[in-house]
């Protein structure tokens, strides 16, 4: 599956984000990494998640498309072509399924249109200015009509 997830509680003051890697289809592994420039530890949150399988579909005549790239986005941009277009542009959700680069790093996009986004890998600042990702990480999205 494609796995989503964010911290849900704040029980500590300092910016975390929430990584994935290793799933399949009875488990993943999460953890919670802080901006680089803090100490490796967090205090206890509660994260939310889901996990949906590959594929496209309608729900209540809502189409929507779940898929994952290969292994190879960076800091730089990566196009993702939809299987089917969207009649407008869709809620489109990215988040990382790998966790290759040890760097602090969440996902981004632009250019969202009914056919097509970019999507790249943007690491934080907080220990350094550098912020190309070199290494490779696999993007699952999850985009669905709204209207």
């Amino acid at each position: 599956p494609v796995v989503m997830a964010a911290l849900n509680t704040f029980n500590e003051s300092d910016a975390a984000t929430v990584r994935t890697r290793v799933i399949d289809n009875q488990s993943f592994e999460i953890r919670i990494q802080e901006q680089e420039l803090n100490a490796k530890s967090h205090a206890v949150e509660t994260i939310a998640y889901i996990a949906w399988q590959k594929g496209t579909g309608s729900i209540d005549g809502r189409n929507y498309e779940v898929s994952m790239t290969s292994g190879s986005v960076s800091h730089k941009a990566y196009p993702i072509e939809f299987t089917d277009s969207f009649v407008d542009a869709p809620i489109f959700l990215a988040d990382m399924q790998t966790l290759d680069g040890g760097d602090t790093a969440n996902v981004r996009y632009s250019g969202l249109t009914s056919s097509a986004v970019q999507v790249w890998v943007d690491e934080e600042q907080s220990k350094d200015r550098e912020v190309l990702h070199n290494q490779k990480e696999a993007i699952g999205y999850i985009a669905f009509e709204y209207e």
